[in-house]
């Protein structure tokens, strides 16, 4: 496909003929002209296709070698469950999921990224329980950012407090801190809109008492500082994607999947760095049956990935 780039076109089977499985996959070797991006839509809630996020590239001059779809996503709201960065920007995360990032040479890391936002006021530190992720009931502070929504509000309808405040400087990055100047404190049910250069931080009114005080207590002109944090290796990522299920550890199998076979999406790492990023179709009698997830944890070890992750599978593999 590309200097330092394979794709793979491959069937395998089981116990009889008709359990085939048509597989393919693409391999890279990092640092030869090809780097890896995380696309998504208008906003971080938006919805777009793989071959319309292939053809936004295009259009911006890049030549796109291939993409597959990644993460998992609540159907209702669009919003994606794990970690998003584009551009060496946190668009959505929280301290949940697994992911596969990705640095400016292409290099590859995989696992829990740890991802820990911490906002700071009058010396107390209060923890941040995501970015860019739905207000809900018992589920913390979130803060909320003009690409939240393709609308630029909160899309918020359960009560709860929320402050709006500008960004005086800063921006949402790994190892980065925001600063913020509170304009106002909301007790609301509807959604808030947010404007370019301002940021919501809120919260329900269940669960997280002392973050919901300090909220309350917050004056305008305040300055609130929000730093984010990530394990070590995950510092210089400037791209990444969430993802639910980690396959395969340090070359061993990881267990205790669901059951079933269904299409499916993968992201391994070799031993030499090199990055297998795989689908398996599925639900296609004498075609292609699918895998389970231990097959497929299986199949990334037998193709030299010593820590494979699995992406949303079904009707959402795409390649």
């Amino acid at each position: 496909l590309h200097e330092g780039v394979t794709l793979s076109d491959n069937i395998y089977w089981s116990t009889y003929y008709s359990q085939l499985r048509h597989e393919y996959y693409m391999t890279y070797t990092p640092g030869q002209q090809v780097r890896a991006v995380t696309a998504y839509g208008a906003s971080v809630c938006d919805r777009i296709t793989a071959s319309t996020a292939a053809q936004t590239y295009e259009a911006m001059g890049y030549r796109v070698v291939g993409a597959i779809n990644g993460d998992f996503y609540d159907t209702a709201t669009g919003y994606p469950l794990g970690l998003l960065v584009s551009g060496g920007e946190i668009l959505s995360g929280s301290s949940n999921y697994y992911a596969v990032g990705f640095r400016a040479d292409g290099s590859a890391v995989m696992g829990s990224p740890n991802l820990k936002i911490t906002a700071t006021t009058r010396g107390q530190a209060l923890s941040l329980a995501a970015i860019n992720k739905p207000r809900v009931e018992n589920g913390g502070i979130t803060m909320l950012t003009y690409d939240f929504r393709t609308d630029h509000t909160t899309g918020t309808t359960t009560a709860g407090v929320s402050v709006v405040a500008t960004i005086v400087d800063g921006r949402a990055e790994i190892g980065g801190e925001l600063v913020l100047e509170v304009d106002q404190v909301v007790e609301d049910t509807a959604a808030l809109s947010i404007g370019e250069d301002q940021v919501v931080l809120t919260t329900a009114l269940t669960g997280y008492t002392q973050g919901l005080e300090t909220l309350r207590s917050l004056a305008p002109g305040e300055l609130v500082l929000v730093d984010f944090t990530a394990q070590e290796d995950w510092q210089d990522v400037t791209e990444a994607i969430g993802a639910l299920y980690l396959l395969v550890e340090d070359g061993v199998v990881q267990s205790g999947f669901p059951k079933g076979n269904a299409p499916r999406t993968a992201v391994g790492l070799t031993a030499d760095g090199d990055v297998v990023l795989y689908t398996v179709d599925g639900r296609q009698s004498g075609y292609s049956m699918g895998a389970s997830m231990s097959m497929l944890a299986q199949r990334m070890t037998e193709l030299g990935c010593v820590t494979a992750v699995c992406m949303d599978g079904g009707g959402s593999t795409t390649l």
